[in-house]
Formats: C-alpha cells, sequence, structure tokens
C-alpha cells in the first residue's frame, strides 16, 4: 500500500444492504507523504456486502515530523505533530 493523500468520506455500503462477516486484516505497506516513505502497519476492517462490494477501512496514526512536515503554528492556534491518515476504499467487481 503506497498512500499519498488522505481520503475521508468515501462511499460506503447502503445502510440496508445485508452483509456477510466482517473481518480483521493487518495490512503491510509504505506510507508517503512530503515525498518520504516510511513502513507501516495498518489495521483494517474488510467488509463484503450482498451486493459483491468489498470495503476495506482502517487508520494509520502517523508523527508529522517523520516526514518533515512542521505542524502550523500561528500563534493564536497551534496543531499537534500527531495526527491519523483514515481510509476508506470500495471495490467492486465488473463482469469480464
Amino acid at each position: 500500500m503506497t498512500t499519498t493523500s488522505s481520503t475521508t468520506g468515501a462511499a460506503r455500503p447502503p445502510a440496508a444492504a445485508a452483509t456477510t462477516p466482517t473481518g480483521a486484516a493487518t495490512l503491510p505497506g509504505a506510507l508517503g507523504i512530503a515525498g518520504r516513505e516510511r513502513a507501516v502497519e495498518v489495521p483494517a476492517t474488510v467488509e463484503r456486502t450482498a451486493a459483491g462490494e468489498v470495503t476495506v477501512t482502517g487508520a494509520a496514526p502517523v508523527t508529522w515530523s517523520d516526514f518533515g512536515v512542521r505542524a502550523p503554528d500561528l500563534g493564536f492556534v497551534s496543531v499537534e505533530d500527531t495526527g491519523t491518515v483514515e481510509f476508506a476504499v470500495t471495490v467492486t467487481a465488473t463482469p469480464a
């Protein structure tokens, strides 16, 4: 997994859709931010809907300074040096 940006609010299966069991997974990969890359292992949830879609969601904690990103400080407001990169990906199979 190579990630260069965060995606939140991604499409989710309709609430009324029946689902099959949800599973947990650990996704090994690399997270890239501001041209720097770090190895990560991200806990994720995998869900398959009755419609055949598969949704994978997870979050990776990050320390911005590890990627050479300085947290903004405007004097009256500052940002923590840590954050979270969240993702939600839905995959739908198409007939060949």
